[in-house]
């Protein structure tokens, strides 16, 4: 449960961060 939600916010950070900033967004998740 814990991965799938983890997927969901990965996308939805995603998409508030602005697919350009993907690379930003999945280096601060994995810190």
């Amino acid at each position: 449960n814990c991965a799938g939600v983890a997927i969901g916010l990965d996308r939805l950070l995603m998409v508030l961060a602005g697919k350009s900033n993907i690379e930003e967004v999945l280096s601060f998740l994995s810190s």
